[in-house]
C-alpha cells in the first residue's frame, strides 16, 4: 500500500508571510466592523486578542493608548482583593488606612480626613480569552457594576456577611461572553515597561450582529 502523499505539496508559509497574512484579515476585519451602516451596539473596531498582542496596540502612544473592542469569554476572575476600602468623602476613591482603635477610623491622605465609616471600590482583574489567545484585564468600579449586576456596597456586604453568596456573584460571569472596550497602554512598573489593559466599558454581545459580522470577515478572508 503506497504511503498517503496528500499533504506533500501543501503550502508552507514563512513565519513573516504568516503574520502578514494574520495582519491583512485583521484590516478586513476592522474595516468590515468600522462599516458605518452596521448598528453602533459595540460591534466596531473589533480585534482579536492574539492579534492585538501580536500587533502590541497602545505601544506607540504611551500617553492615550489604543482603544479597541474585543469579543471574549471570561476563564478567571480574581475574587480575593476584588473590593478595597475608600475615604467615605464623595467623589474620593482614595483607599483609607485603618486606625489601631479596632478598626473603628480609617484616614484618608488624599482629603486628610479620618471618618469612623468607609466606602468599599471595586477594582477587578480577568483573565479574558478568544480563539486568539488571553489576556489579563482590569476593571473599575461602573464597569464591574455592569459585569457583575452588583454595586461594590452589595458585594462589600455579601463579603461581610454571606460568603457563599459572595463567590457566587463572580461565578455567575465565569466562562460567559460579552463584548468588553479596551484601552491598551504602556505603562511602567518597577523600572519594567508593560502594555495594560483597562475595561472602559462591558455590554452583552449583540449575537445576532456579531455572527453577521463574522460571515463577512469569512467572505472577505477567502479572496485573501
Amino acid at each position: 500500500m503506497s504511503a498517503d502523499t496528500s499533504c506533500v505539496n501543501s503550502p508552507r508559509f514563512h513565519p513573516r508571510q504568516s503574520e502578514e497574512i494574520g495582519e491583512n484579515i485583521e484590516q478586513q476585519v476592522v474595516a468590515i466592523s468600522r462599516d458605518n451602516s452596521a448598528p453602533r451596539d459595540g460591534m466596531w473596531d473589533m480585534r482579536m486578542i492574539g492579534i492585538a498582542d501580536t500587533l502590541q496596540l497602545g505601544n506607540r502612544d504611551e500617553e492615550k493608548g489604543a482603544y479597541f473592542n474585543v469579543k471574549a469569554m471570561i476563564a478567571n476572575i480574581k475574587t480575593e482583593n476584588a473590593l478595597y476600602k475608600a475615604c467615605i468623602e464623595e467623589g474620593c476613591k482614595k483607599k483609607v488606612v485603618e486606625g489601631d482603635n479596632y478598626g473603628m477610623s480609617y484616614r484618608c491622605e488624599k482629603c486628610n480626613k479620618t471618618s469612623p465609616k468607609y466606602k468599599y471600590i471595586t477594582l477587578l482583574s480577568a483573565e479574558v480569552t478568544d480563539l486568539s489567545g488571553t489576556h489579563w484585564v482590569t476593571i473599575f468600579e461602573e464597569s464591574a457594576q455592569k459585569l457583575l449586576g452588583k454595586s461594590a456596597a452589595e458585594l462589600g456586604a455579601m463579603m461581610e456577611n454571606d460568603k457563599d453568596s459572595y463567590y457566587a456573584a463572580f461565578e455567575t460571569v465565569r466562562f460567559k461572553s460579552f463584548i468588553f472596550r479596551i484601552r491598551s497602554k504602556m505603562e511602567t512598573y518597577n523600572d519594567e515597561q508593560k502594555i495594560k489593559w483597562t475595561v472602559y466599558d462591558v455590554r452583552p454581545v449583540p449575537w445576532d450582529q456579531y455572527i453577521d459580522a463574522l460571515n463577512k470577515a469569512i467572505e472577505t478572508a477567502t479572496t485573501l
